[in-house]
């Protein structure tokens, strides 16, 4: 847990950093679109055979109108987004394959197998 929570911190952080503050434009289902991104994002950081595309982000922002990440930090989508996120540990990481990796039955695409750690990776691209 305490790996997830250290890594979860580093992304907010890293988030924070790298996109800028704009308008609130969440749609309707920003929550589940919230918690799925950042369950995928923290996944893609955890699971040493899963990898977050650092094109992702702005694919997710073209698509949905905002990104989870970059909110300041006691903002209700960072709240959701950390929540998500400390949720994730090594165990689940075939679970979160199985939702948003390449053929994801909850929010596909949104990572990929990792190619510097598995031998014939599945690759794909979020759009």
């Amino acid at each position: 847990m305490r790996h997830a929570v250290r890594a979860c911190m580093t992304a907010i952080a890293l988030g924070a950093a790298l996109v800028p503050a704009v308008a609130d434009s969440r749609p309707g289902n920003w929550r589940e679109l919230t918690v799925q991104y950042c369950t995928a994002f923290q996944a893609g950081m955890l699971c040493n055979r899963l990898k977050w595309r650092g094109d992702t982000e702005t694919a997710f922002m073209a698509k949905h109108g905002f990104a989870p990440r970059g909110y300041p930090p006691q903002h209700e989508v960072t709240r959701v987004c950390i929540s998500a996120m400390v949720g994730v540990e090594p165990e689940n990481c075939e679970d979160a394959w199985r939702r948003f990796g390449c053929s994801g039955t909850e929010h596909a695409r949104l990572i990929q197998e990792n190619a510097a750690t598995v031998a014939d990776p599945i690759l794909c691209r979020y759009d």
